[in-house]
């Protein structure tokens, strides 16, 4: 059927049926709820479900688990927390997340979280969005309800990342890490078969979840997050790197801590996470680490650096695009998600492997030549706010 024939729309407030937001079209209405993850922090997959919450404003979230934003939280997605609705492991789940002896019994905890059951008439609703970077897809809801998944990830740490889970464990509990991962891997795949319809957000999530889920790639479509214009400010004098990040192993944070403290180049830290003492050790004083912050300050940190370091491996990577959609270029490992958002030599330059070398040659050669910060900007114009809604809306429409 032509998309075009079955537009959707989300209705204003007051028009839904229920408690779901009501997605129209000429032939049907779809009564719409959401689904995410866990609402622990504010990255990434948080602020694509603020979009998400946008669009369809009358829509409840289903989570495993919510925490109280802090006061720095964009607010935004601080005001997602009044649309969550939790399960009854939600206050088991709160004292084990965030604390790194509780990983293991949060994963464990994690399908029976997203089983439930939550307090919602499934009657209410025909459709579930499903934001996806975990469980979210093991909700158990009834046959009726279509289940689209927008997915961020394979779960990382059961999934591509399982050797760098393993590794972080003592040698005796590795078996037990295993087996485990192997279980939610099951339980993942299962839950998998009982989608309806499949987006990604980027060419290497949907290949990841061909392989993960046995979907053929083909019925995986690929629509990219959106990042919110920044607003209009005058140009700031740049100097020195910056990192954005929340300081987690597979962020490779130490690369550029390590390069930048060897070559001298002055270097800020934006984020905080479990592993800031050993990068602020390793950084030995000439590394400014800034903690946790918010948008406002972290908009002047883009558009006063002369460049943002990104060594880690992304299935998208937010953070680079944010930094290109203020004139800002990256200097990025040749990998991930950057492949597909940043244009080597317009928007940034690559290196090719994960060594404190590689990372300050990279820097050398990014130095060693001019950009054009207009070019930079335009390079990641593709990924607004109204691209992503209309694709998001024409993938709804094919249910």
């Amino acid at each position: 059927m032509n998309t075009d024939d079955r537009q959707l729309r989300a209705d204003p407030p007051g028009t839904s049926r229920g408690d779901g937001a009501t997605v129209s079209g000429n032939h049907r209405g779809m009564r719409l709820a959401m689904a995410h993850h866990w609402f622990i922090e504010p990255r990434g997959g948080e602020r694509v479900l603020a979009h998400f919450a946008e669009m369809f404003p009358e829509a409840p979230i289903l989570t495993s688990v919510a925490t109280d934003p802090a006061d720095w939280w964009p607010a935004p997605i601080a005001a997602l927390r009044s649309k969550m609705v939790t399960g009854p492991t939600q206050a088991i789940l709160r004292c084990l997340a965030g604390r790194r002896w509780g990983e293991p019994l949060f994963a464990a905890a994690l399908p029976l979280a997203m089983l439930g059951p939550f307090a919602i008439d499934w009657e209410q609703f025909d459709a579930l969005l499903v934001s996806d970077a975990g469980l979210a897809k093991c909700i158990s809801a009834p046959r009726h309800v279509q289940r689209f998944v927008y997915l961020y990830t394979p779960m990382r740490f059961v999934w591509h990342d399982l050797q760098r889970t393993v590794a972080r464990f003592p040698a005796l509990a590795r078996p037990a890490v295993r087996a485990a991962a192997g279980m939610l891997r099951s339980i993942d795949r299962r839950a998998a078969r009982r989608v309806d319809r499949w987006a990604a957000i980027s060419r290497i999530t949907a290949r990841r979840a061909a392989s993960a889920y046995g979907v053929p790639i083909e019925q995986i479509g690929v629509i990219p997050p959106p990042i919110v214009p920044p607003p209009a400010a005058p140009e700031l004098p740049r100097h020195g790197l910056l990192v954005v990040s929340s300081m987690q192993a597979y962020k490779r944070d130490d690369l550029a801590v390590a390069a930048a403290a060897r070559l001298g180049i002055a270097l800020t830290v934006a984020g905080d996470g479990t592993l800031r003492p050993s990068l602020e050790a390793l950084g030995a004083g000439r590394v400014h680490f800034t903690g946790a912050i918010t948008d406002q300050e972290l908009d002047v940190l883009y558009r006063s650096a002369e460049a943002l370091l990104f060594c880690g491996e992304e299935d998208f990577g937010l953070i680079p695009v944010e930094a290109m959609a203020r004139g800002t270029p990256v200097i990025a490992f040749r990998a991930g998600g950057v492949l597909e958002t940043v244009v080597e030599g317009v928007g940034g330059i690559f290196f090719d492997a994960q060594t404190p070398e590689a990372v300050e040659g990279a820097i050398r050669a990014f130095f060693a030549r001019s950009w054009d910060r207009a070019a930079v900007r335009h390079s990641v114009e593709r990924f607004s706010p109204v691209a992503f809604e209309r694709a998001i809306r024409g993938w709804l429409a094919t249910g």
